[in-house]
């Protein structure tokens, strides 16, 4: 027992730690001590003393919001149906002249549709005063009593009788029977041929050509008269450049030449 509790001693005083002896290094200065303080975890460290963490606030309970009593909406009253009254359309009245029957679209042509021409286009008080336009339309004489002056009108009209008429004298034979068959009156014709050959020698100074429709906005008659009346012209000749060089300025002579 005594062996035991030898080796038992010795076994106790190898596993003892030698008592601590006084050290004799040297206080350690600020800078060392600051730097094994950021050497050691942050952990291990004390804090200073004084200083406090400062505590969380406690959170604030939450309020439960008061919960209202919900409405139920009131049930809906079921309407009864009915059927809506549909409105009577008041016929639109036609006057005394619109037929009663007939398409809409028959309506429509008949609304736009080009008035004829009319029979007899009575003169205009300027037309009286037809001498006082200036003449540049070609002598009687250049027809040689040809028929290449002709005019014709819408088919079954009957010519009308200018004999009577005032200035009818200032007119030809050949002439007299256009006019007639346009029924135009003798200072009606007398008026607008003078109105045509001048708006041709105007053009001839702008140097543009002489059309029906330049004809029609010069004449004071109906459009479709003074398009018959350019017909029959151009059909005499009578828009040949040679009847009105006498009219045109020099230079426009020697640059169309």
């Amino acid at each position: 027992m005594s062996g035991l509790e030898s080796v038992r001693a010795a076994q106790r005083a190898a596993g003892t730690l030698p008592a601590p002896q006084r050290s004799s290094a040297q206080p350690r200065d600020p800078m060392s001590i600051q730097q094994v303080r950021m050497l050691v975890p942050r952990p291990l460290l004390t804090r200073p003393a004084g200083v406090t963490k400062p505590k969380p606030s406690p959170k604030a309970a939450a309020v439960k919001p008061k919960t209202t009593p919900a409405v139920t909406a009131p049930k809906a009253v079921a309407l009864e149906k009915t059927t809506p009254t549909r409105r009577s359309r008041t016929p639109r009245q036609r006057s005394n002249t619109e037929p009663s029957t007939g398409a809409n679209q028959a309506d429509d042509d008949k609304k736009h549709k080009r008035a004829a021409p009319s029979k007899n286009t009575p003169s205009k008080e300027s037309d009286l005063r037809w001498r006082e336009i200036e003449d540049y339309s070609p002598p009687l004489s250049s027809l040689d009593g040809s028929s290449r002056l002709k005019a014709t009108w819408g088919p079954g009209t009957a010519p009308l009788d200018i004999s009577d008429e005032q200035d009818a004298e200032c007119l030809g034979p050949v002439e007299m029977r256009v006019a007639a068959t346009l029924r135009l009156k003798p200072v009606q014709y007398l008026a607008n041929k003078r109105r045509i050959f001048a708006a041709k020698v105007n053009s001839l100074k702008d140097g543009k050509t002489f059309t029906k429709t330049a004809a029609q906005n010069e004449c004071n008659i109906d459009v479709n008269k003074a398009s018959a009346l350019w017909t029959a012209f151009d059909g005499a000749g009578w828009f040949e450049r040679t009847w009105f060089e006498k009219y045109l300025p020099d230079w426009r002579k020697a640059r169309d030449r």
